[in-house]
């Protein structure tokens, strides 16, 4: 019988043991899904809120992404409110006050069950009568955790004050956001409506393309085909109409001469990443807009490869090879490009590509400011060594042919992206290489007022004197 009573004394020890253990977890569960961050949906997308403890505290951030951000100091908490906006496949606005001010009862709504749980399992553990010291301390710390919480959660909503979402603080260029939700406005809020027409005028521009490309007597030659564009700046709408010209026109890869961004932040890089697959290898170098967050979430993107000298500066497009750096802003973002950094870099990175150009004789050089690669083009049309030199940076489309060098540049793709109302047209450029021999067989530049508005087409045949001579077709309107 005696053996019995301990059996039944030790297991009832240990369920107990067992009860206070979960009840413990229960505690610190329910106390971290008080402070863990929550989505609420808005008008335009959503807004993911975290609880930040924080002292003094005291306000309300709201994350704009690429835009900017707000802040208010809305409440009496030693705990700050985050806010990031997401955006949603309708743009209509950014969060309004009304928005932000509903989070007051939303917060509550969502955050009072799990404090009112932690504050339950805390007063049971505190009630329980546990011999050991370490259990006690432990149990103690975990009320008393939850209790700050939950008193610093409750005390955050209950100031929660509704009039000082009228007194803002800026943070960013917010600006931009006008012309940022036009544009995004143009690709999502209609983005059927935009891709079935950037659809058909470039269906048309593929056949006038053939046309122009192959003479009438000629049976279509198997080529590589190459888009080339550049200084998309934020702009969604220019990987749009990229990704409409690489599946209509076949091509087997998109060059991207960088200043993909403005800021080089990291939302700005999640957008980018949002549009950036192409269907196609997209390959990428950094430009003066770019920086650490941008070029580090670019690596991670499929299908996107950065080309620079620190890691792999060459890519190959079937046999065509293409080699490529970032501006020597890049990392270090100064819009300006003729900083001292700018000034100090571009003259040992250009000797630098020139020594590569020569080891491997690349068909493409991609750089982002042309002053990085004239070296090497210098080079080889005094060598007389076929190239495509491809540059970015100063929003204006060119062509030019120097001996055996090409030297061209598609402008602005984003239209000089969103952070000015400048006009400018999306321009891109189509390079074709004979698949046999891999010479170059054509170079069109294309040029659009809008996703589907094309301002002028212009071809040069068989450019840097090879045979036939060079010929060029240019048309306003629409196909």
């Amino acid at each position: 019988m005696l053996e019995r009573l301990r059996a039944l004394r030790l297991e009832g020890h240990r369920s107990v043991i067992l009860i206070r253990l979960g009840l413990l977890l229960l505690v610190l569960f329910a106390a971290s899904r008080a402070v863990a961050p929550s989505t609420f949906p808005v008008k335009s997308g959503d807004l993911v809120v975290d609880l930040v403890p924080s002292i003094p505290g005291g306000k309300l951030e709201l994350e704009l992404g690429p835009f900017g951000r707000l802040s208010w100091n809305t409440h009496h908490a030693p705990m700050n409110i985050e806010a990031t906006f997401r955006l949603g496949r309708t743009v209509r606005n950014f969060p309004t006050s009304e928005d932000l001010d509903a989070l007051r009862s939303k917060l509550l709504l969502a955050k009072l069950p799990w404090v009112l749980l932690a504050g339950a399992a805390a007063a049971a553990l505190l009630t329980q009568n546990p011999s050991r010291v370490r259990f006690k301390v432990a149990a103690a710390g975990a009320g008393i955790s939850s209790l700050l919480v939950a008193i610093t959660v409750l005390a955050t909503a209950l100031t929660f004050n509704a009039d000082a979402l009228k007194h803002p603080s800026y943070r960013g260029p917010i600006q931009d956001a006008p012309r940022v939700i036009s544009l995004l406005r143009e690709a999502q809020g209609n983005l059927a409506g935009v891709k079935r027409n950037i659809t058909k005028v470039i269906a048309g521009l593929s056949r006038i393309h053939t046309q122009i490309t192959t003479p009438a007597s000629a049976t279509p030659l198997a080529t590589t085909r190459v888009l080339v564009i550049s200084d998309i700046h934020n702009n969604p709408v220019g990987l749009l109409i990229a990704k409409e010209m690489a599946d209509q026109f076949g091509v087997d890869a998109v060059i991207d001469a960088g200043d993909f961004t403005d800021r080089g932040s990291a939302p700005e890089a999640e957008l980018f990443a949002r549009f950036a697959s192409l269907g196609v290898p997209h390959i990428v170098i950094g430009g003066n807009h770019e920086d650490r967050a941008v070029l580090g979430r670019i690596k991670r993107i499929p299908g996107v490869r950065l080309l620079e000298s620190r890691t792999m500066d060459t890519a190959h497009i079937k046999d065509i090879v293409v080699l490529g750096d970032t501006d020597p802003n890049a990392y270090s973002i100064d819009s300006n490009p003729y900083n001292e950094v700018a000034q100090r870099g571009l003259p040992a990175k250009c000797d630098r590509l020139n020594e590569r150009f020569l080891e491997l004789r690349p068909a493409i050089v991609m750089v982002h400011d042309p002053r990085m690669g004239d070296c090497v083009a210098d080079d080889a049309e005094a060598n007389q060594l076929p190239l495509v030199y491809v540059w970015g940076h100063l929003h204006r489309q060119s062509y030019a042919e120097r001996g055996s060098v090409v030297s061209l540049s598609p402008g602005t793709s984003g239209a000089n992206g969103i952070k000015t109302g400048k006009a400018a047209p999306y321009g891109f450029v189509m390079l074709d290489f004979d698949a046999e021999t891999d010479a170059l067989s054509s170079v069109c530049l294309f040029s659009f007022d809008g996703p589907s508005l094309l301002r002028e087409a212009t071809c040069h045949l068989t450019p840097s004197g090879r045979q036939p001579p060079l010929s060029a077709v240019r048309r306003s309107n629409s196909p």
